[in-house]
């Protein structure tokens, strides 16, 4: 996805940095998206707060309880792409 970015001259500073894999995706019946689909966006910074801040933080791994239980997640680096590496990316 950074490569695509990348090649995109208005768009290349925009690249995913760092990102962490959710144990469950958003649903309407968490209250996370509407039922278009569309993102809840003060109910999910509400929600995970605390992941977002640790990613902000630099730190790679949160501890946090979503839903019954409490688990680990990691918080994991991505690979970023100068505009001038992206035809080599594709």
């Amino acid at each position: 996805m950074n490569g695509d970015l990348a090649r995109d001259k208005e768009l290349a500073n925009a690249q995913v940095h760092r990102f962490i894999i959710l144990p469950k995706e958003l649903d309407a019946d968490d209250g996370m998206l509407t039922r278009t689909g569309k993102l809840r966006r003060g109910i999910i910074a509400e929600r995970f707060g605390t992941l977002i801040d640790a990613m902000y933080a630099g730190e790679s791994e949160v501890r946090v309880g979503l839903g019954a239980s409490a688990s680990d997640l990691k918080i994991r680096d991505a690979q970023t792409v100068a505009p001038s590496q992206a035809k080599r990316v594709a």
